[in-house]
């Protein structure tokens, strides 16, 4: 409790100094857009005119916030069945990058990353999606490989009609899947409110004809956001989300999962003062609770029963501003703190035997505070100078007795905590002129060990077949890292070609240990978290966006990594080129748009993982949109025909061989007040 004490008490400091802070303020928020200072990528709530993406996925009422995600310069998604994907950004994953809600820290309950964080967010209640990918990614905590900040929507106060919202309904023929979206705002002088539902339920989906089984799923998404304006600069916001999915189905793991269920609350005060350096302070308290249950009761042929369920639960704080002392220099500062206790099991029933017990993820407790600040210095009307630093105090802890006798039998002594010390430092150069832009990165960063990676006890990881135990002694992993972005934009263009590398000292990978028993019935062997020298991962994205005409648009892009260690071999999990085009027409009431997916093959595989070759694919996707009146009342229909040619694929990152989904008609009505 002593951390937990000194976080609170951190963060009431920060307050009273009115620390903290939105580091990508330089950019704006109404567009989609990777070209400003601190590389941010942001996908706005408002459907803006010049925002192809952001309209295509807004139109496309079957979209799940993944979707989206997928479709940006750098990231990819892991695949292990047909819900909740884990974002991958240029091959980093898990704890090498960052993952928050409204900036704050939410930890999974599954050992097996099948909650990550942007699971909870649907596009019905999504405001933005801000990517970071150089130093300032550290801003909502310590990582090596960049961060992303999904931001919820918010009601609207003193709208033109006090009453607005949204329901909709889709069908999908080739997923069997319906997606039913509720959204509501209330808008009066002082005081605000905004509601959206989702329900979700698909059936196994149909590849080439060929049903894939364990791709079902049902879902239930609720968020309420409530905003009261103190005065006429400040606000008091509440928001509750809650999102329940059972009956989920993992084609690619032995187990499917029973629930996954989130719980997520948090209060925040916000002010915009006059007459002020200050731009903004924000003040923020929060929650979530996560429970998920993996169990294998409807797989047939199991050889032995088990249950797998977790729970995580976090409580932080955090408090941000922007200050602008004169006309040149703009600081962002930020002070956080949070506590997690993590707690995952499993009992295993064989048959004719006394069931058995044991901890996955031992009650591990986690601290953190921290503090961000960054600069933007303009030297000249051309010329902008970044620095930006984080420094964190991280602690870990084995709270459970039982935990501890585990992990004694491995010799690991884990009766006094694990504190670590986390630094980040970066800098930044931009150059402006005529719409030509160029942005130079280099950061160095650090970041803390998973609890899998820590305390794991005989985790299976169905990719490679092997059981997995965590190593307390594990050093921390750094990264240096290099970003050159270049670019130009007018009016009617808009192109950027970004070039990046990193080399990460002490990676960290599973090593077999022949002389260690498998607790998985049918393992290949056992694994120990341990670390190699380094590791490089380098690579480029290019991105267009060009309006041919009045009404018709294009926005692609090009993106492409390479990894391997110190001796050369290939880093597992790695994506292929990729390239991903769409074409939009908006007339009037009618909106067409063609897209087209290409990804070459990837022969660069990881051989200590058994890590397969994934051929190459190419997809082609119809969509429409056309809004009518009838009665006087707004209504808005879609047809999306998506994988037309019926292309039997799988994508590099996703597990198991499983094919995606083939053909599938989507339908859609909507109705608009």
């Amino acid at each position: 409790m002593a951390i937990l004490k000194i976080t609170i008490l951190s963060i009431g400091i920060s307050l009273g100094a009115v620390a903290a802070v939105m580091a990508q303020a330089c950019c704006p928020t109404d567009s989609v857009f990777k070209h400003c200072d601190l590389q941010e990528v942001v996908v706005t709530e408002k459907l803006n005119d010049n925002n192809a993406l952001l309209k295509f996925y807004k139109s496309h009422k079957t979209s799940a916030t993944e979707d989206v995600l997928s479709r940006l310069a750098a990231v990819n998604l892991i695949r292990r069945g047909n819900y909740a994907m884990e974002p991958v950004i240029r091959g980093f994953s898990a704890n090498q990058i960052g993952l928050t809600l409204d900036g704050i820290k939410i930890f999974g309950a599954c050992t097996d990353h099948m909650d990550p964080p942007t699971s909870y967010v649907e596009p019905s209640n999504l405001k933005s999606i801000q990517l970071a990918t150089n130093g300032a990614s550290c801003k909502y905590g310590s990582n090596i490989g960049g961060s992303l900040n999904l931001q919820l929507a918010q009601a609207q106060l003193a709208t033109e009609n006090p009453l607005s919202g949204m329901f909709s309904s889709s069908y999908a023929m080739g997923t069997q899947s319906t997606n039913n979206v509720m959204e509501l705002n209330y808008g009066a002088q002082n005081f605000g409110i905004r509601l959206s539902g989702v329900y979700r339920k698909a059936n196994n989906y149909q590849a080439k004809n060929q049903e894939v089984p364990f791709t079902q799923f049902q879902k239930v998404n609720f968020s309420v956001n409530g905003k009261y304006m103190l005065k006429d600069n400040s606000f008091l916001s509440l928001d509750v989300l809650m999102d329940d999915g059972w009956d989920i189905g993992y084609a690619a793991l032995p187990m499917d999962v029973a629930f996954a269920k989130a719980k997520i609350y948090a209060l925040s005060y916000k002010v915009y003062p006059k007459n002020s350096s200050f731009e903004y302070f924000e003040a923020k308290a929060y929650g979530n609770n996560i429970n998920h249950s993996m169990d294998d009761t409807k797989r047939p042929l199991t050889p032995m029963h088990m249950d797998m369920p977790g729970t995580s639960n976090t409580y932080g704080a955090y408090a941000e501003a922007l200050l602008n002392w004169n006309h040149k220099s703009r600081l962002t500062l930020r002070a956080d703190g949070y506590s997690n206790m993590s707690h995952a099991e499993m009992t295993m029933y064989p048959n004719g035997s006394t069931p058995m017990f044991m901890l996955t993820w031992p009650d591990v407790h986690s601290a953190n505070i921290g503090m961000f600040a960054n600069n933007d210095y303009a030297i000249n009307s051309k010329l902008t100078f970044s620095l930006n630093g984080r420094l964190d105090v991280n602690r870990a802890s084995v709270t459970s007795a039982l935990g501890k006798q585990q992990l004694n039998v491995f010799n690991y002594d884990v009766d006094a905590p694990r504190v670590r010390l986390l630094k980040n430092i970066g800098t930044g150069l931009s150059y402006r002129k005529n719409g030509y832009y160029s942005v130079a990165n280099f950061s160095y960063a650090e970041r803390p060990a998973s609890t899998n990676e820590l305390y794991g006890f005989y985790l299976f990881n169905a990719y490679d077949g092997y059981d997995y135990i965590g190593n307390p002694t594990l050093k921390n992993e750094y990264a240096l890292n290099a970003e050159l972005s270049n670019g130009f934009k007018n009016a009617w263009s808009d192109v950027n070609l970004t070039l990046f590398n990193s080399r990460v000292y002490n990676y960290t990978l599973g090593k077999y240990h022949p002389e260690l028993s498998v607790m998985t019935i049918g393992a290949n062997g056992t694994k120990i978290y341990e670390q190699v020298d380094y590791a490089t991962l380098k690579g480029f994205e290019l991105g267009l966006n060009v309006t041919f005409a009045k009404h018709l648009n294009f926005i692609g892009n090009l993106r492409y990594t390479y990894a391997n260690d110190y001796s050369g071999n290939p880093l597992p999990m790695i994506s292929p080129l990729k390239l991903t085009g769409s074409l939009h027409y908006q007339q009037k009431q009618l909106s067409l748009q063609a897209e087209s997916i290409w990804a070459s093959a990837q022969n660069r595989v990881s051989t200590a993982v058994n890590e397969k070759s994934t051929p190459a694919y190419a997809l082609f996707n119809a969509r429409a949109g056309y809004n009518f009146l009838l009665k006087k009342q707004r209504f808005e229909l879609n047809v999306a025909l998506e994988n037309i040619f019926d292309t039997y694929y799988r994508e590099h990152l996703d597990w198991g061989n499983i094919p995606r989904p083939g053909r599938s008609l989507i339908t859609g009505l909507s109705y608009l007040f």
